[in-house]
């Protein structure tokens, strides 16, 4: 029988920010003040989770996708945390340049054939 130890979770991410800067790391974690700016890069990989959790979970109730809703999907995902007016752009993209990508990285995630069910997949 393994012993159950209790102490924090300790995170890649969260070790790191703290080397880095341990002064953002208590901003961020322990006193969880919100950024006054999120990066566009961060932004795209939420909104591309969020299309492609809405895809597999339509594939799952065996609803009809259409790759047209999972790229709306993806826009209002975009333009709702982009509509905050927190986002800045990184490096030499613009915003659009970013938004784009993301309807690129969906559209050929949905080339792709969808994955077979498995035994493992529950209907909620």
């Amino acid at each position: 029988m393994k012993a159950r130890v209790d102490r924090p979770h300790w995170s890649f991410s969260a070790l790191n920010q703290y080397l880095r800067c341990p002064l953002a790391y208590y901003f961020e974690r322990v006193l969880k003040l919100p950024k006054r700016t999120i990066s566009d890069a961060l932004v795209l990989g939420s909104a591309v989770h969020s299309a492609l959790a809405l895809y597999h979970r339509r594939l799952q109730s065996g609803e009809v996708v259409t790759a047209e809703s999972i790229q709306q999907a993806y826009l209002d995902a975009w333009d709702g945390q982009v509509g905050e007016g927190r986002v800045v752009a990184s490096s030499d993209k613009t915003l659009g340049d970013s938004r784009d990508l993301g309807k690129a990285l969906v559209e050929v995630y949905l080339k792709e054939p969808p994955p077979k069910p498995s035994s493992r997949w529950k209907l909620r």
